[in-house]
């Protein structure tokens, strides 16, 4: 089945091969959860975007992102681009281990700090740590030119150890209007009873390409409108995992690389 959406004014059509997909019961999660987004300013869009390191601390993260990327595929590349041509075997070699960091990986400092700064602006007590995975977990994504090195439209909130959790995204390299995170607006307050979904959480083929989320296809009643936040570097994007994203679509001549926590309220 054919699925239209709008990314930053430009039609993305996806192709889904699908027996499962089902709307949901007439709830809105986002409300009836326990999310550390709730009573903050995150509740009325569902994100925000907020400064959280100066010139010289981006600068050491993005050096550190390099290094983690140059040590899981044994370079020692000065930049980033030099993987933007790799084959999907090779890309899938490093990707794997990317999806996995934690703290330990990083500059903690660094880290320690960036939670500090979105816990001051949501005015909650966050970490990294997932009380559910007993580990923090970090991701950090490669995402090469005109490929489909991202995810389909979903909710993090679908799985239970993100439920009641706050994603933050970070810009470190080639990050603008053709190549950051899509997101709709709003879209944590829609009923699940919308939502026309791959609810099993199995794999999903689309576009003969098999991917783990549970994708969405459609809104009843609602278009599926995706904006890409204004994000320069030292900023990051903060959103509740209820919102709707994906569809990351590269569409510049250069790789991109982003960084992904999870945040989670001390209770």
């Amino acid at each position: 089945m054919k699925y239209n959406f709008n990314v930053h004014k430009k039609i993305v059509a996806l192709n889904v091969n699908s027996k499962n997909l089902s709307y949901g019961k007439k709830i809105i999660e986002f409300l009836n959860t326990s999310s550390p987004a709730s009573k903050t300013i995150l509740e009325k869009d569902g994100y925000c975007v907020h400064k959280i390191l100066n010139k010289n601390e981006f600068i050491r993260l993005k050096r550190k992102c390099l290094i983690i990327v140059n040590k899981l595929s044994n370079k020692k590349a000065s930049r980033f681009n030099i993987y933007k041509n790799n084959c999907n075997k090779q890309h899938e070699s490093i990707v794997t281990k990317t999806v996995s960091l934690t703290e330990n990986d990083f500059d903690i400092n660094i880290l320690e700090q960036i939670c500090k700064e979105i816990s001051k602006k949501l005015k909650k007590n966050l970490t990294m740590h997932n009380k559910l995975l007993n580990r923090s977990h970090i991701q950090l994504r490669l995402n090469r030119p005109n490929s489909y090195d991202f995810n389909p439209p979903h909710k993090d909130s679908y799985f239970e150890e993100y439920k009641n959790t706050i994603n933050v995204w970070i810009p470190i390299f080639n990050c603008n209007n053709k190549t950051s995170l899509p997101l709709i607006p709003k879209s944590h307050l829609i009923s699940e009873n919308k939502l026309l979904v791959n609810r099993d959480n199995k794999k999903i083929k689309i576009n003969n390409n098999f991917y783990n989320v549970p994708c969405i296809c459609k809104i009843d009643d609602h278009e599926m409108n995706f904006i890409r936040p204004k994000i320069g570097l030292g900023n990051c994007l903060i959103f509740s995992s209820h919102l709707i994203h994906g569809l990351a679509i590269n569409k510049s001549n250069n790789i991109r690389v982003s960084l992904e926590l999870r945040l989670s309220e001390i209770n």
